[in-house]
């Protein structure tokens, strides 16, 4: 089975009604902490345990079983 990679990017977008200073620490705070490497992590974990249970389903039962998985 092929796949191609997986691109995410991570960044603060915050709603129009928050103030200037709480952006701000939102910003100071999601570089600091690394916060869009620490998401790319989880994201690429999450990600590949549904992929592999997609295809145990595949193999297991056909694109029917697939189908079912996504009701």
């Amino acid at each position: 089975m092929k796949s191609s990679p997986l691109w995410l990017r991570f960044y603060v977008s915050p709603p129009s009604s928050w103030e200037q200073v709480l952006i701000d620490r939102t910003r100071h705070h999601f570089t600091l902490f690394k916060l869009p490497e620490l998401f790319a992590v989880q994201v690429n974990r999450t990600v590949s345990s549904i992929r592999h249970q997609l295809v145990d389903l595949l193999d297991s039962g056909g694109k029917n079983e697939v189908s079912a998985y996504r009701r």
